[in-house]
């Protein structure tokens, strides 16, 4: 796979195996399709290994063209499912609980439930209080099941995308400033704790940077009208990185000066009187 198959959206997690794709023209344009598709709702990972079929595009001539024909034919056909994500151990166990607490039949422990946990991981993503949500939704569900009934965890699972669904709709939640921004593509949503520490530490130097410049700019304005003053090293622009990193003046070079005559001899007498014009050197020569 080409690094620009990689980047798209860690589509080639879905197992595509196809072959013969590096260096394809269709790769770019299979990267920006699964882009769009994000910006309507879709998953990307979910959405490739729901069209992919089992022989990987491998008859195909060119692997990228076909996933991306096929991609856009099934969101035409299709709305964008709910978002699901990887819950933790802690998530699990926690969500369990609250079924339990409202569904006291429901057995939290089979994998058939593990779909209402990806739903509140999903929930949990897009920053909405997934418990709250879970809550509301077994709550609702008590009242005509105890959850021993088959196909409550599926009905459980539409209850709490409905109750995410609404809070969203209200304002909880990340929500983009801008209608056209586009949507993040969560690889395990839910997990961001690399990331928020880096942008801690991003906005902390900003911080620094910012505060440094703004006592700088203190300094500059201080020293309006004493242009005579050298700004002191704490004033100085690079203060921060230390004397040592400071500019070093530059001599501007200056005209030089006029040559000294030399000092009069018996050979260079002194002049004494006015210096003859050009046109009465006859006269001393001889001429009349």
């Amino acid at each position: 796979m080409g690094p620009a198959w990689r980047r798209g959206c860690r589509y080639h997690a879905a197992g595509l195996t196809a072959r013969g794709s590096t260096g394809r023209a269709g790769e770019g344009v299979l990267a920006a399709t699964l882009s769009r598709t994000q910006d309507q709702g879709w998953q990307a990972e979910r959405l490739v290994r729901t069209v992919t079929d089992k022989t990987g595009f491998s008859w195909a001539d060119d692997p990228a063209a076909a996933l991306t024909k096929r991609v856009s034919t099934y969101t035409r056909e299709h709305r964008a499912p709910a978002r699901i994500g990887v819950p933790t151990d802690d998530q699990r166990d926690r969500w369990r609980t609250i079924v339990a607490h409202h569904l006291p039949d429901a057995p939290v422990g089979s994998p058939q439930w593990d779909i209402v946990w990806r739903h509140a991981a999903g929930g949990n993503a897009l920053g909405l209080d997934a418990d709250a949500a879970l809550t509301d939704a077994t709550t609702h569900l008590a009242t005509t099941t105890t959850g021993a009934a088959d196909g409550d965890y599926g009905r459980t699972g539409e209850a709490l995308v409905a109750a995410l669904t609404e809070r969203h709709h209200d304002g909880e939640g990340h929500h983009h400033p801008l209608p056209w921004q586009a949507h993040p593509d969560f690889g395990r949503p839910g997990d961001h704790r690399g990331t928020l520490e880096r942008l801690d530490t991003l906005n902390a130097e900003i911080a620094a940077r910012t505060e440094q410049l703004r006592e700088h700019v203190a300094c500059q304005t201080s020293h309006v009208g004493h242009r005579h003053r050298a700004p002191t090293q704490r004033c100085h622009p690079r203060a921060a990185m230390g004397p040592s990193s400071w500019p070093q003046p530059t001599v501007k070079p200056t005209e030089s000066p006029p040559p000294t005559p030399p000092p009069p001899s018996v050979h260079n007498p002194p002049a004494t009187g006015p210096k003859p014009k050009p046109g009465n050197t006859s006269r001393r020569n001889g001429g009349h």
